[in-house]
């Protein structure tokens, strides 16, 4: 038997976005948690697939009345709260909404992970300046396949079953193909690498019935033993990052298609958690959590993270269920002319703080530190560091190193090349080295990676495979971020698994020296830059 509403869908919801703001606290402990947009991005699918379906047998299908339902489903909240957090942050330190006479069309016209990726991945979109809304670009891939997904639908309409199936499984492959040959930045933002959770959705709906067969028999245990697997990938993400996707979306199809069935749902129990209160106001919750988070560490970055996690999750759940409520109230007192009034001078005041924002939410001295980010480049690529029979280390890094890149060479003098770059991930470690054609000539190699993301198993033993003939240093790091102690305590282990690596210990040097640093507490200073470089001479020398 199908159902219309669905507490277990709600359920999921839910769960997807208590995984998205556990990711994005402070101190967060849950470096799969950004799959939980994953889980959106599938139930997405799946309900497209099934709302067009029913409105196509009850004749009320049309272009015009799919795009109708999504706007109005989805713009009055997310304009009222993208107007009443500006206003409110933008007056509390208008420095939160620099950028934002860019960056605001985007939002609202749905095209903010182009904007984002037009942008560049930067690591000053840390916590202590990030975009307000730059959670807003998952909003924006879901939107671009509302766009798409009427004349997807029109050409499935005139295909055999089996046809169908083709098409989605080509589709799907070729959006996996982009999420794994596009750079790891790119292909997190991009709308093609991301359509394949949305297609699974899909997939899941048009396939309910042979699924829903399996899961007749011992429903309850089939069905928690899934979830339970789906959340292990969340909480443990053990596997790539598109492989880890490509799982939880799988397994999620199946849950829908299985709980889409009212008798199999009640046999579940899933709807007895509760999480479909979290799952009716979850759109809510992930479009108001990140700007809530941004704002309180900016005002409390000196407290302790522990703190702002417990008092970031409070006061989320407290402003998004206070800007429902006066969201409804509104809409039901729309005839008011003291609605009106309220309206109107909130605009005003929106578009006076638009104007007068700064075109970047940096302070002078991460100004400063992008103005050396980008002097180091240039350096680098004119050609101060060029190979050489000379060079006998190999330094690889992200912006900590590339800060510090005079430092190194003035240190190591010729000994040294130094490829370190923006917005570098562990993950890409073993694709960098293997395009160092001139791997072979070096007898050392320091690595200083890990503060823009999750280490994982798979890129560790990529990359000592090709440096299994090297002495490997690795600098571990120092930064506020909640992997910080994961991505340390992953590095200690290293040397008892690999006899040829010693760690570079840069996070006990540097913790009690809040001098080395600028505001972010990862990026150096001066005096920071000349300190990293003389710590790692004298480990390796």
């Amino acid at each position: 038997m199908k159902k219309i509403y669905s507490k277990e869908i709600d359920c999921f919801r839910g769960i997807a976005v208590l995984a998205v703001i556990f990711y994005h606290l402070p101190n967060s402990k849950l470096p799969g948690g950004l799959q939980g947009v994953t889980i959106f991005f599938v139930v997405s699918g799946f309900l497209m697939a099934k709302n067009t379906i029913r409105d196509e047998k009850n004749r009320q299908f049309s272009f015009l009345h799919f795009y109708y339902k999504r706007i109005k489903c989805i713009y009055p909240f997310l304009l009222f709260s993208l107007v009443v957090s500006i206003f409110i942050l933008g007056i509390s330190n208008i420095r939160l909404i620099g950028n934002i006479r860019s960056e605001l069309p985007s939002l609202i016209f749905g095209y903010n992970n182009w904007w984002q990726l037009n942008q560049g991945v930067s690591y000053f979109d840390s916590y202590f300046n990030a975009s307000l809304f730059k959670h807003y670009w998952s909003l924006s891939v879901e939107l671009q396949f509302y766009l798409i997904w009427p004349f997807l639908f029109i050409v499935i309409k005139r295909m055999r079953r089996k046809q169908v199936f083709y098409l989605i499984y080509t589709l799907i492959f070729v959006s996996i193909l982009f999420s794994l040959f596009l750079p790891s930045a790119k292909a997190y933002y991009h709308t093609v690498a991301k359509l394949f959770p949305f297609l699974l959705g899909v997939w899941g709906y048009f396939n309910r019935i042979t699924i829903g067969r399996f899961f007749e028999q011992n429903s309850f245990s089939k069905i928690w033993l899934l979830l339970l697997a789906s959340l292990c990938l969340i909480l443990f993400p053990i596997f790539p990052y598109t492989l880890n996707e490509l799982l939880i979306s799988i397994c999620f199809a199946l849950l829908l298609a299985s709980v889409d069935d009212v008798n199999i749902a009640k046999k579940t129990k899933i709807a007895s958690t509760k999480l479909s209160f979290v799952g009716k106001i979850s759109y809510e919750l992930y479009l108001v959590h990140f700007p809530v988070l941004i704002a309180l560490t900016n005002l409390f970055k000196h407290y302790h993270l522990k703190y702002l996690d417990i008092a970031g999750l409070f006061t989320v759940f407290l402003c998004t269920l206070l800007m429902i409520t006066f969201f409804r109230k509104g809409v039901q007192k729309m005839r008011s002319p003291k609605i009106w009034t309220a309206m109107a001078l909130m605009i005003i005041g929106v578009s006076v703080l638009v104007l007068r924002a700064p075109a970047n939410r940096l302070t002078a001295d991460q100004n400063q530190l992008q103005s050396l980010l980008k002097e180091n480049s240039s350096k680098a690529n004119a050609g101060e560091n060029l190979l050489s029979q000379e060079k006998k280390i190999l330094f690889i890094g992200d912006s900590v190193m590339l800060g510090a890149y005079q430092e190194l060479k003035e240190t190591f003098k010729k000994e040294a090349l130094v490829d370190a770059k923006e917005s570098r991930q562990i993950t890409a470690l073993p694709e960098i080295l293997k395009e160092h054609k001139d791997l072979v000539s070096y007898q050392q190699i320091v690595i200083g990676l890990g503060t823009n993301g999750v280490l994982t198993d798979d890129a560790i033993e990529q990359t000592m495979s090709l440096l299994k003939d090297k002495k490997v240093y690795w600098v571990n790091i120092k930064a506020p971020t909640g992997w910080q102690d994961t991505i340390n305590a992953t590095l200690a282990k290293l040397p008892n698994q690999y006899s040829n690596i010693t760690m570079i210990d840069w996070y006990s040097e540097s913790k009690n020296h809040p001098e080395f640093f600028y505001g972010d507490e990862t990026h150096l200073n001066e005096s920071g830059r000349t300190a990293y470089a003389k710590y790692i001479a004298s480990v390796i020398q």
